[in-house]
């Protein structure tokens, strides 16, 4: 991933995009997690959890504005000093980079009481639809093959 490449100059507000590298051995990649965060440029403000990013998997999970502030708050008792037009602009951005690293991720959206944000959240995939077409070709050129093997063998037989 080239997260610092595409993210070293972007500011959200006073906060950095930064992505945690993984442990140096990420076993079979389960432990493939990367936090995504934005760290504060002033150190009497607490880092903000964006969401994270599993390499083995090709998944991701992002959190919405609304959600973001929620765990924030339940975390450390304030709001994050993040507006919204910049998260968004951010949040713009960060699905670009998502989707040429072809990952699927989920936005959460909903605030729960109980872990933060709803993790049900809607399915983003650029190339989800291109995916489904492609194995739906496949699997009609596999069956046709099929059929004509068939077909073919009882002409034999017959």
């Amino acid at each position: 991933m080239h997260f610092y490449m595409w993210f070293s100059k972007d500011r959200i507000g006073s906060y950095k995009p930064v992505m945690q590298e993984p442990e140096a051995s990420t076993k079979q990649g389960a432990q493939a997690v990367q936090h995504i965060l934005l760290v504060p440029s002033d150190e009497s403000q607490k880092t903000v959890s964006v969401g994270w990013v599993n390499r083995a998997a090709d998944q991701a999970m992002i959190r919405s504005f609304s959600c973001l502030q929620t765990v924030h708050e339940q975390r450390h008792g304030s709001a994050a000093n993040v507006d919204e037009p910049s998260y968004a602009q951010f949040m713009e951005k960060l699905g670009s980079f998502l989707n040429e690293e072809k990952m699927v991720f989920t936005i959460e959206e909903t605030a729960t009481a109980a872990d933060g944000c709803d993790t049900a959240a809607v399915e983003y995939d650029e190339g989800a639809e291109r995916k489904r077409t492609m194995v739906l070709a496949i699997v009609a050129v596999v069956s046709a093959l099929a059929i004509i093997a068939v077909i073919v063998a009882l002409s034999f037989l017959g």
